[in-house]
């Protein structure tokens, strides 16, 4: 807008006699501030690209018709650029959030044991990784080598991680519901991603799990009343 303001300022200048131009017509335009010029003059610009002329607001010369059909084509132009990138970072986001994350395997697929092939194509937990919601997991909570991490996903379920760092060969971890997200007294289906089976008892404020040294349980709950 400053420099079609700064052109209709010209087109003005270089004709200046009363009414030739929308910006000279205007009393005593030259007998101004510079500043008031300015805005009258960019004034001009907006409305003109905004209305396309509006009562008085419209151009009274063959320069100002031109300058008028420029501006509206270049401006068109540019809104229509603009328009498309915002449309294109919606897709992108909309893309992003199938995709959670990508997944990445830091090793030569060609001599992986069957044990490691069995872990990294798990499919449910390579949907918990790609899940809509697009939220990342954290550590909720830490005791010694204790750690219990969860994060929210789409339709109301939770994915929660129960590791044990340490030697100790048997811990239990136990994660309540406050820990977690999950309203108080909220009836919970929980689903064992490696084990590929959803527990027959149903979990209420709370879920215990016993881990074994240097191994994890990875469960999704699913809230059922």
């Amino acid at each position: 807008m400053h420099m079609w303001g700064c052109i209709y300022y010209l087109i003005a200048s270089i004709d200046p006699d009363e009414g030739m131009s929308w910006t000279s017509g205007k009393k005593d335009f030259f007998k101004q501030t510079f500043k008031t010029k300015y805005v009258t003059s960019t004034y001009f610009a907006m409305t003109i690209y905004s209305t396309v002329g509006f009562g008085d607001y419209h151009a009274c010369s063959v320069a100002e018709m031109i300058t008028c059909m420029i501006n509206m084509i270049t401006n068109t132009g540019l809104s229509a650029q603009v328009l498309e990138q915002f449309i294109e970072l919606v897709n992108e986001r909309r893309r992003r959030k199938k995709k959670s994350a990508p997944l990445l395997l830091g090793c030569d697929v060609r001599n992986v044991t069957k044990e490691t092939m069995e872990i990294v194509s798990n499919k449910e937990v390579i949907a918990v990784n790609q899940d809509l919601l697009g939220v990342q997991a954290k550590k909720v909570r830490m005791e010694g080598d204790a750690e219990i991490w969860a994060g929210p996903l789409s339709g109301y379920r939770v994915a929660v991680v129960f590791l044990n760092r340490g030697p100790q060969k048997h811990i239990d971890i136990t994660a309540n519901w406050n820990d977690i997200g999950i309203p108080p007294k909220t009836v919970v289906q929980a689903r064992d991603l490696w084990e590929h089976k959803t527990l027959k008892t149903p979990f209420v404020n709370k879920l215990r799990a016993t881990v074994e040294s240097h191994a994890c349980k990875m469960y999704v709950l699913k809230p059922v009343a």
